[in-house]
């Protein structure tokens, strides 16, 4: 750490490249100095006909998205934003427990949470559609599907 600094406050730093100044903020923790990194971003993969969600996205309660959730969402939001070429998106949600009424309701109900929440952060609402699901997800810890209905020929 360097002299005259404390752990927990924010200290302007100055890199020189090139002749050019560069002031990155940085929270100087335990790591003699050196900034904290915020949390990485969320990961996913665009295959043919999907969008593979690398991390996991889940709810609390009846359709509330959990906290931890934010993060790959906001990476399929920046995602779509990255891919015009991707103009229909399925949200399939799948529950399984409980009679299958029941069932229906909620996967309706979490899937276009997890629609709402990606037009809050600027995907067209024109671009998304919501499905519940009740039968298993083809990979049973990872209940959020999206799949590409359409794409733009022309970019393909």
């Amino acid at each position: 750490m360097t002299p005259g600094a404390r752990r927990g406050t924010v200290r302007p730093m100055v890199a020189r490249r090139a002749g050019i100044a560069l002031l990155v903020l940085g929270v100087l923790g335990a790591c003699g100095g050196s900034p904290r990194h915020e949390e990485k971003p969320g990961r996913v993969v665009v295959a043919k006909g999907e969008i593979e969600i690398l991390d996991p996205v889940s709810f609390t309660g009846e359709a509330e998205l959990a906290p931890s959730s934010h993060r790959a969402l906001d990476s399929i939001a920046e995602t779509l934003d990255g891919n015009p070429s991707i103009k229909l998106v399925e949200v399939r949600v799948h529950v399984v427990d409980g009679d299958e009424a029941a069932r229906q309701q909620l996967a309706d109900r979490r899937a276009q949470v997890v629609v709402d929440y990606l037009i809050g952060r600027k995907v067209a609402a024109a671009r998304l559609r919501a499905r519940g699901v009740t039968t298993p997800a083809a990979k049973p810890n990872e209940p959020v599907e999206l799949h590409i209905l359409e794409r733009d020929p022309q970019s393909e």
